[in-house]
């Protein structure tokens, strides 16, 4: 018997559109009429965005899930320093070029992420969805698949840790099954953002997945923390299947090293 996908769901996350160490499309004015080019770093960037959308299973998904942190934010802490650009819908928008040209036939999802990447007093998550005609979950969001029936939780941050980051997943699975007959949800797979490094963890219960992000290292309170923060380049496809079975594949894509570089003296 052919065990056929039911369901075809491409997950996304932490995008940060407007750092220079983010993607930034090619064809960007604005509304001044001035072209802000890509830098070195964000052109491959651009050749790992315009790849992972091109693979046949991204292609031919029916969901895109946006664990959200689609725009940088002005950077209120560095009073927007080396941004390319800091006004925030100048940043909608560039990310709207980016995501456009690949959602064509897809329902677009998508969660909130942290106020320092948006606005005090908008919600950036729900106005970047409103660019692709969206569903707009808030904070998190339990979806049931129409075909396969299965439950998938999405939100932008779960537990976090320095060390043990599988672990900490493991140890929020745990809690979401502690609180089922509360909340009467039993996910089949968790699906979070936030942490820009790829890791999974899979038990008789459920999946749980960190996603990767599209952001190259950068300097995150300083680099005190620059060994445990290196970051996992690419996106996630999850393939649910006839039989119940659920597969998550990471597409994951080399570093380049913009603000870490080696130097030679």
């Amino acid at each position: 018997m052919i065990n056929r996908i039911v369901d075809l769901i491409v997950g996304i996350a932490d995008i940060h559109v407007g750092h220079p160490a983010a993607p930034w499309p090619d064809n960007y004015h604005t509304p001044e009429g001035n072209h802000i080019k890509p830098n070195k770093a964000q052109q491959v960037l651009g050749d790992y965005w315009t790849d992972f959308w091109n693979k046949p299973e991204v292609r031919e998904a029916k969901y895109i899930f946006n664990l959200e942190e689609s725009i940088e934010g002005y950077s209120k802490k560095e009073h927007g320093r080396s941004m390319l650009v800091t006004d925030l819908n100048e940043q909608a928008t560039a990310f709207k070029l980016l995501l456009e040209p690949h959602i064509k036939g897809k329902k677009y999802i998508g969660v909130e992420g942290s106020k320092y990447h948006g606005s005090e007093d908008v919600l950036m998550g729900q106005e970047v969805c409103k660019l692709f005609k969206g569903h707009y979950c808030g904070h998190i969001g339990n979806i049931q698949l129409k075909k396969s029936k299965k439950i998938i939780q999405i939100l932008h941050k779960g537990m976090g840790a320095v060390l043990y980051k599988a672990s900490a997943l493991d140890r929020y699975s745990l809690y979401t099954s502690a609180i089922k007959t509360k909340v009467h949800v039993d996910p089949d797979l968790i699906l979070m953002g936030h942490g820009h490094q790829y890791f999974g963890t899979m038990t008789p219960t459920r999946q749980v997945h960190q996603l990767p992000s599209w952001k190259f290292w950068h300097p995150i309170k300083d680099a005190s923390r620059y060994p445990f923060t290196q970051p996992t380049i690419g996106g996630l496809v999850v393939k649910v299947m006839e039989n119940g079975r659920i597969y998550c594949d990471v597409h994951s894509y080399p570093l380049v090293h913009v603000y870490d570089a080696l130097v030679e003296m």
